[in-house]
């Protein structure tokens, strides 16, 4: 499910229930109205609210179409809309029928909840201001109901009553905006956070379950080199012909490579922390390891220029870090062999590793999951390579990312990692 699926979904979900809620609003409004003409015998401009109500209704009407159709995203724009709309509706119900005197005023505050819960703070404070300024309006000009002066006196207090109803209808806005929205917006971070760190408890299983799957496999096959290099011990002692010696000795020098690569993915396969390594120059440490690389892969061609001209800050260089740079730079070669350049470049936090090449590019979901879980293009890829580099860098507290190249096509690379002051 992409980012914008679950956004959609959110919205829908969040108009649904304004639909319920307004649609409880609205049976509770009838039902005050009815009780009030029907038992307090309160005179009320009955056809007036009958077409307010009528128009609400075919609002709601209005809401639950866009709510059955499903397949457009509600922004926050249309939802806090339908948050105004509502508003104004209250403020000319609460005017037909009695102005600030009807005790139902804090009617208003159900817009402003629901916002702060749901919306950004912004929206919560502009619904805030409008539903202050329309129950001030109220307080100043209204359309008293017949009857409904009983209800609180004739005598002068009537103004002190009102009065007061206003501070307390000002004062509960402003605590619901305030404190309401500061929740919703730790409730947001902490769900952020919480699916943040499910997905790195996610990748760290996996990454255990690779190293222990590459120690096994390391294991397992180091007993086979140790058989072919030892007969090809034995050929080698028995054989007097120098082309067989020749090429026995080529076999042998392969096996000790293969051995010693296995005996470094036994050392560090599945190590959660960096350890070992010295500390060296970026510059130094990034042109050793280009060297190494090009001697490796001769077939891709390379360029490589440093952009600062002040010195080089320190790295530790690690051996997962190595390996994790000749991932990438194997990946970009796979893709551009005529053409790759590297770019090294430093500030005074960080140190910017840019790799661009001339491939085809990635679409942007697949950007999106790179590093999340194992992804290959390449028919025999296991998909790994990036994926490791991924934690490695997050280990080293950097940063891994790619996008399209917007000129000649291909994808840049770009590996961002901070400067340890204690180095």
């Amino acid at each position: 499910m992409t980012v914008t699926t679950q956004n959609r979904k959110l919205g829908l979900s969040q108009l649904r229930q304004l639909y319920l809620l307004r649609t409880i609003t609205i049976v509770g409004i009838i039902t005050v109205i009815v009780f009030a003409h029907q038992v307090l015998t309160i005179s009320l401009p009955l056809t007036k609210l009958a077409i307010i109500i009528i128009a609400l209704l075919f609002f709601n009407a209005v809401a639950w179409l866009r709510i059955k159709n499903g397949n457009q995203h509600v922004g926050n724009l249309e939802f806090f809309t339908h948050l105004c709309i509502d508003t104004f509706f209250f403020v000319i119900l609460l005017f037909l029928t009695g102005g600030a005197a009807n005790p139902f005023g804090l009617i208003f505050l159900i817009p402003i909840i629901i916002s702060a819960t749901v919306l950004p703070g912004t929206f919560t404070w502009v619904l805030a201001s409008i539903a202050i300024s329309c129950y001030s309006l109220l307080v100043l000009i209204y359309s008293p109901s017949h009857n409904m002066g009983m209800m609180h006196g004739d005598d002068g207090s009537f103004g002190l009553h009102v009065l007061g109803m206003w501070i307390g209808f000002v004062f509960g806005t402003l605590i619901v905006a305030f404190f309401v929205t500061r929740l919703g917006r730790q409730l947001h971070e902490q769900q952020t956070q919480l699916h943040l760190a499910h997905q790195q408890a996610i990748r760290d299983k996996q990454l255990i379950a690779l190293g222990t799957l590459a120690a096994s496999t390391a294991h397992e096959i180091n007993t086979p080199l140790g058989s072919v290099a030892l007969i090809a011990q034995e050929i080698f002692e028995e054989t007097n012909s120098d082309q067989t010696r020749e090429g026995i000795s080529i076999i042998k020098q392969q096996v000790a490579r293969c051995k010693q690569a296995l005996s470094n993915l036994s050392s560090y396969a599945g190590e959660l922390n960096v350890e070992g390594g010295c500390i060296q120059s970026v510059d130094q440490f990034l042109n050793l390891l280009i060297t190494d690389w090009r001697e490796r892969r001769p077939d891709a061609k390379l360029e490589f220029n440093i952009e600062n001209s002040t010195p080089a800050p320190s790295i530790l260089a690690d051996d997962s870090l190595r390996h994790a740079i000749n991932n990438v730079l194997d990946n970009a070669a796979d893709v551009s062999p005529e053409e790759l350049t590297v770019t090294l470049s430093w500030d005074n936090n960080s140190i910017i590793l840019a790799i661009y090449d001339e491939g085809p590019g990635l679409g942007g979901e697949t950007i999106d999951s790179l590093g999340k879980k194992p992804y290959s293009n390449k028919q025999t890829g296991m998909g790994l390579g990036l994926f490791l580099a991924h934690a490695v860098v997050k280990r080293f507290d950097g940063q891994l990312s790619m996008h399209n190249r917007d000129d000649s096509g291909g994808i840049v690379t770009r590996i961002e990692l901070p400067i340890s002051k204690n180095l």
